[in-house]
């Protein structure tokens, strides 16, 4: 309670040391800095009490700013009375472009009478994306098609024998498409690995374009509007368990192929992914982690 109340409102930087108060003068403990019921603690090992919470703040900002194309932020409730906490935030989200602000008083109840007005109000059902947002893959290489001969010189085999062009552009989410709380954007997706310990797990970068094509076909057609929004990891251990070997076509050797769709949900606070596979024709799925590009 002291802690709360003086302390972490009072802290600002690692040079300073605080005094917590608790028991009562007889408490004394020299080995542990407690002298007549107070704790000395030095300013580096109050600073760790707030860095699990700045990160977390940072994380958020950047989700919102990949998301919303947001350019400053407003920090609210009893937390942002910290000075330490608003100092590290602001510095490092001004690193990012982004300014942080937070009012001058009254700010301890935002949080509670905001989160009321959403689920009570909740007067925003749906919102329309402003971009295109897909992953690159490899497609089958066709000689009829202009842009597969144009990047012929990066043609290879996969493990199935198949020749494959890399860098092409599939869309998940196209750009205004209405989109909900409970609507799910998805892509099937492959993965070919020699043994089946190399399909343990995926990890798949989701790209944000923001240009002007309406059909993006390749990812080196408009690289400079092109940027990864994130990367999708999940663990896929289940999922290829019980994969059988698959002959490749050429030589006879053995590979292994896990299919798999790609999730996505835009809701309405946050950006979420899953994975979903069939497996003895019925339908599984897994949570996916998502990771937020941080340059």
């Amino acid at each position: 309670m002291c802690f709360d109340k003086s302390t972490k409102l009072h802290f600002r930087q690692v040079e300073d040391s605080a005094r917590i108060k608790f028991g009562t003068s007889r408490d004394n403990d020299p080995a542990h800095n407690i002298r007549s019921g107070h704790l000395k603690l030095q300013g580096e090992t109050l600073a760790m009490f707030f860095q699990s919470s700045i990160d977390y703040i940072i994380d958020v900002i950047i989700q919102h700013r990949w998301d919303h194309g947001i350019d400053a932020v407003f920090l609210v409730g009893g937390f942002a009375a910290s000075d330490w906490l608003f100092k590290r935030v602001r510095a490092i989200a001004l690193d990012r472009n982004i300014e942080v602000s937070r009012p001058a008083s009254q700010s301890n109840k935002a949080v509670a009478d905001g989160a009321a007005s959403f689920y009570v109000d909740h007067f925003v059902s749906t919102r329309v994306s402003k971009f295109h947002y897909g992953v690159g893959c490899s497609v089958l290489y066709d000689p009829r098609e202009a842009g597969h001969r144009a990047r012929q010189d990066r043609k290879y085999i996969n493990l199935a024998g198949d020749e494959k062009i890399p860098d092409a552009f599939t869309i998940i989410l196209p750009k205004d498409s209405v989109v909900n709380e409970e609507k799910e954007f998805y892509r099937s997706l492959h993965q070919l690995g020699e043994k089946i310990v190399s399909l343990g797990s995926i990890s798949v970068k989701i790209y944000r374009y923001r240009g002007t094509w309406n059909r993006l076909k390749w990812m080196d057609q408009d690289p400079d509007n092109l940027e990864v929004m994130c990367t999708v990891q999940a663990d896929t251990s289940v999922a290829s368990a019980a994969l059988l070997p698959l002959q490749r076509r050429t030589d006879g050797q053995t590979y292994y192929e896990l299919q798999y769709k790609l999730i996505l949900l835009f809701g309405l606070t946050e950006f979420k992914a899953q994975i979903c596979w069939e497996e003895n024709g019925v339908e599984k799925r897994s949570p996916a982690r998502v990771i937020y590009e941080t340059k």
